[in-house]
């Protein structure tokens, strides 16, 4: 298009601004401004430098796409490859996805476990940026670990609540080192973001204890919860299977056998038992005897009618043949 003049195109800056206020008063729409204004001067749209360069305000930095355009790796590209390359059908959901892909595995592992533990995306606003969605779902798999957030819609939202906060603190942090670094800071502004920031700081407290989030309120914080053998328990009860097959393992391992029969011996010599002892030792374990017996017979049970099916099912796959 503009190869007798070098690849610039023959307008001057304050015209192209001009042209892309015009495209923006048309269409009401950023995106299909700056969409146009490539169409027209050749240049190449690419998705991941508009929306880095769009403020939180929806306007677009112009001069900072124009200059990141000029890279070398954009160089040989125009508005005939961006069509190519499928830039203008991108959008928000499939920038952010791209960008979430650029993250540490860390990261990534943090807001996988998060929305499995929410049930969706709570931070899926055109609003956040990248790198505080980033921050909020570190912040927010922190608090999914709390006792009953799963089963308590109630918590969900108010550990979603709490990440917020915390992200508005960071933003107010910010804020402050700026005003901090400035020769003359405006005191009048610090002391408002501090009041604001310890505003934020009191409702995430209050949240915290009303929902027993915090280790100080928790009654689940219980002795032992951290411990290898809780945890294995939890996992089991969740139904992950995998753990069924090791405990399995562990259990009838000879080893393990061995330091049973050492600690039952033990607790026996230590204690001094009587008649009545013994009876309820006796019949407790009948009871758990009894238990283990209606479990086998359930179980063989199942597994007599699984092997009917199967036999059905090769029968019918042999009749249809």
């Amino acid at each position: 298009m503009w190869k007798q003049s070098d690849g610039l195109a023959t307008i001057c800056r304050d015209c192209v601004g001009k042209i892309h206020r015009e495209y923006i008063d048309t269409y009401k729409d950023e995106e299909k401004a700056i969409k146009c204004l490539c169409a027209l001067l050749d240049w190449p749209y690419v998705a991941t430098l508009y929306f880095s360069n769009l403020g939180d305000d929806g306007v677009l930095d112009l001069a900072g796409y124009y200059r990141q355009i000029q890279m070398k790796q954009y160089q040989e590209r125009n508005f005939e490859t961006s069509l190519a390359d499928g830039e203008l059908g991108k959008d928000t959901e499939s920038i952010r996805d791209w960008r979430a892909s650029k993250w540490t595995k860390k990261d990534t592992q943090n807001m996988t476990y998060s929305i499995s533990v929410i049930g969706y995306d709570p931070f899926d606003a055109d609003e956040i940026t990248d790198e505080d969605r980033k921050y909020c779902f570190n912040m927010l798999a922190g608090y999914c670990d709390s006792d009953g957030v799963r089963d308590d819609s109630s918590k969900i939202q108010a550990i979603i609540q709490i990440t917020q906060l915390h992200l508005q603190c960071r933003k107010i942090d910010k804020v402050i080192n700026e005003e901090l670094m400035l020769k003359m800071p405006n005191e009048t502004k610090l002391r408002a973001l501090s009041e604001t920031k310890g505003k934020f700081l009191n409702s995430i407290s209050t949240i915290v204890k009303d929902n027993g989030l915090s280790a100080n309120y928790n009654d689940g914080n219980r002795v032992g919860k951290n411990t290898l053998s809780m945890k294995m328990k939890e996992i089991a009860d969740v139904g992950f299977e995998k753990i069924r097959t090791n405990l399995f393992d562990i259990h009838t391992a000879e080893a393990m056998r061995q330091v049973a029969d050492i600690s039952n011996r033990s607790i026996l010599d230590q204690l001094s038992l009587d008649d009545s002892d013994y009876v309820d030792m006796i019949k407790e374990q009948r009871e758990m005897l009894q238990a283990k017996i209606d479990q086998c017979e359930e179980l063989e049970e199942e597994n007599r009618c699984l092997k009917n099916k199967i036999s059905e099912l090769e029968s019918y796959k042999i009749k249809k043949r």
